[in-house]
């Protein structure tokens, strides 16, 4: 019986361990994709200045 109690104990610890890993994944891979959306967003201001300094002149 114990052994059982220890055994369930062990995968539920591997099941928080497994979950925590592609959490962090996710985690990782939408603060990849808030850096490029900010990076694209920069750049679209950049272009959008840079135009209308080109009308001006």
């Amino acid at each position: 019986m114990q052994i059982r109690i220890v055994a369930s104990r062990m995968m539920k610890a591997g099941e928080v361990r497994k979950w925590s890993k592609r959490l962090k994944s996710d985690m990782d891979q939408l603060q990849l994709m808030l850096d490029l959306q900010i990076q694209i967003r920069n750049e679209i201001q950049r272009l959008k200045e840079l135009d209308s300094n080109r009308m001006v002149a």
